[in-house]
């Protein structure tokens, strides 16, 4: 019986959650470059900026879907990337979060969190940033 419920509840709660997918660097420059030029310019004279990235995928439960502002597996803001400053060498030490939002298109840069020699190895993740911070509703603007 409790394995009937477990699948029963995984099939009902599996379309609320929302997906994570990931998205080139190429195709969300497209849309900038479309959208909004000038930021592009800023991002790309200032950040070197990894090939992937993520994004959230729409189910088929979004409002967005359900309103038909975007379709289902549509990958919307916030874009989520790692950068380093231009002309450094080694890893990607930042994060670009990329967002469109009612008054236009924004970015913040943040430094990748890293846990501290203490907090290694002992199972726990309290202390981790949420990887997406901003959860203030947008109107989707997928990417098709």
């Amino acid at each position: 019986m409790r394995i009937y419920l477990a699948i029963l509840a995984s099939l009902y709660l599996a379309p609320l959650a929302p997906a994570g997918g990931s998205i080139s660097w190429v195709e969300v420059s497209q849309r900038l470059e479309k959208d909004c030029p000038k930021l592009l310019l800023v991002i790309n004279q200032c950040f070197d900026v990894s090939s992937g990235g993520g994004a959230l995928r729409l189910g088929p439960r979004s409002i967005d879907v359900i309103e038909g502002r975007a379709g289902v597996g549509d990958r919307v803001t916030p874009y989520e990337f790692d950068c380093k400053i231009k002309g450094t060498t080694g890893s990607y030490p930042l994060t670009i979060e990329i967002s469109d939002w009612d008054d236009g298109w924004k970015f913040i840069i943040r430094e990748k969190h890293m846990k501290k020699p203490a907090e290694q190895g002992n199972g726990s993740n309290a202390h981790e940033l949420p990887s997406h911070p901003s959860t203030a509703p947008t109107k989707a603007r997928a990417i098709p």
